[in-house]
């Protein structure tokens, strides 16, 4: 498969889906947890009784199990469509993805977190998200400095 690269516009187009799929990971991800927790607790319960509650416990386990990988399906396979698209997803718990882009030739990457409206920063692939940048928007800042003769000039934003 061919790495793609994401303009920021196309980037920005992700993000309402992307939303629907970290939400959907996160709570995915806490019934697994509960359903874990539960399929840890039958051993020490299958002690505790007799024969006839044994079937019941081994219907429970199988019942749970099941529950379980349905929901564990679910959750690879939403990972597998954000990787397909070319997405990052960095961090589900802080709803972090990148977005691989060209920067004056160079690999970079354009960042998101969950609760951010747009894509505003980026940094290099070896960095982290604590070493982002602000993508600089040339209009905006020619507007603000008043360095165009044509204040509505287009410029491109920048990374």
């Amino acid at each position: 498969m061919t790495k793609k690269y994401f303009s920021i516009d196309q980037a920005e187009a992700l993000i309402p889906t992307l939303i629907d799929h970290v939400r959907r990971l996160r709570k995915l991800r806490y019934r697994m947890a509960l359903l874990q927790g539960s399929r840890e607790a039958l051993p020490e319960l299958l002690e505790a009784v007799d024969e006839d509650g044994m079937y019941y416990c081994v219907r429970k386990e199988i019942g749970l199990n099941k529950q379980y990988h349905k929901l564990a399906h679910e959750f690879f396979e939403r990972i597998d469509k954000v990787m397909v698209s070319g997405v990052i997803l960095t961090d589900l718990d802080e709803g972090l993805v990148d977005f691989p882009h060209k920067l004056d030739g160079r690999s970079v990457l354009l960042c998101w977190k969950a609760g951010e409206k747009g894509i505003t920063h980026w940094h290099e692939v070896d960095e982290t998200y604590d070493e982002r940048q602000e993508i600089v928007d040339l209009d905006r800042m020619a507007r603000e400095l008043g360095m165009y003769a044509n204040a509505g000039q287009e410029r491109k934003r920048r990374a």
